[in-house]
């Protein structure tokens, strides 16, 4: 756009990137779990104010699948035995990756050999017995019931047959893990939407975990895509990775690598005299 005074306007974007690592963040709220941490920069990124609009995207992270598949936020199962008198004991499966096999031999370790787990590889269902007595099973929080194919928040009791306490789980187990991270930071305001708490979030990227265990997880924003924010000094930013339901992952002390980018859309006014004489100069050369 041109003006009375030979001013033109037009607009353009400048592009920031901010590489983090882990392992030289400032601050770990939650210690060697390095999935809630904070850096601090000496020389803050200061948008001018002629900004239009701002940008925030991951263009890219490397995260290493370190997390245990079954670990605190999801191996407690309260058990209830109607022997006389009748007790009710809360029991957590030691963390750890495991299948349909290993995960019956843990849980004759930690819960105990009174029971016997039968796996029926037809339906990929458990089912517990108990020769001694009747039982039933409970969860609160950091439930194991979706693991081992049961619904969270129900009471399910035994039935006896042929003299024995039998539970058969209605759901197939769930050994397969996590199936994506969000990324989160408080330091920008995002409007993103979340079936979680049904409501906007502070997630700034969801990243689909494709690589096995032990192995680490190369994600590229091929979407392009971004979220618009509103700050004008960022001096610190701060980052959590947590689960599906917003339990943070623990990284067991091995450290990952985010890049975000900061695209800023300005509206930039220059002179057509002084851009005469720009293009008077270039032509002398």
């Amino acid at each position: 756009m041109i003006n009375n005074n030979k001013d033109i306007t037009y607009q353009t974007t400048y592009s920031n990137q901010i590489y983090l690592n882990s392992e030289f963040a400032d601050i770990r709220m939650n210690s060697t779990m390095n999935s809630n941490v904070a850096f601090f920069f000496t020389s803050p990124l200061k948008i001018e104010k002629n900004a239009i609009e701002m940008r925030l995207s991951v263009v890219n992270c490397q995260i290493p699948v370190s997390w245990y598949q079954i670990n605190s936020s999801n191996n407690k199962i309260n058990i209830t035995i109607y022997s006389n008198p009748v007790i009710t004991t809360s029991y957590y499966l030691t963390p750890g990756n495991y299948n349909s096999n290993s995960f019956i031999a843990q849980w004759a370790i930690d819960v105990g050999t009174y029971f016997t787990i039968s796996f029926n590889k037809n339906t990929n269902c458990y089912q517990f017995s108990n020769l001694i007595s009747s039982f039933s099973f409970s969860d609160d929080i950091n439930s194991l019931f979706p693991v081992i194919g049961l619904l969270k928040g129900t009471v399910y009791g035994s039935s006896t047959i042929s003299n024995n306490f039998i539970m058969k789980c209605l759901y197939p187990v769930n050994f397969g893990g996590l199936t994506k991270l969000h990324i989160n930071s408080n330091t920008f305001t995002m409007h993103n939407l979340d079936s979680h708490n049904k409501s906007t979030n502070r997630t700034i990227a969801c990243i689909p975990i494709n690589a096995m265990q032990n192995s680490i997880i190369f994600y590229n924003n091929i979407t392009n895509y971004h979220n618009i924010f509103k700050s004008w000094i960022i001096s610190s930013i701060d980052i959590s990775i947590v689960d599906i339901n917003k339990n943070y992952i623990d990284f067991q002390n091995q450290n990952w690598a985010i890049t975000l980018q900061i695209d800023i859309v300005s509206e930039v006014i220059e002179n057509l005299d002084n851009l005469q004489d720009v293009y008077n100069t270039h032509q002398e050369l």
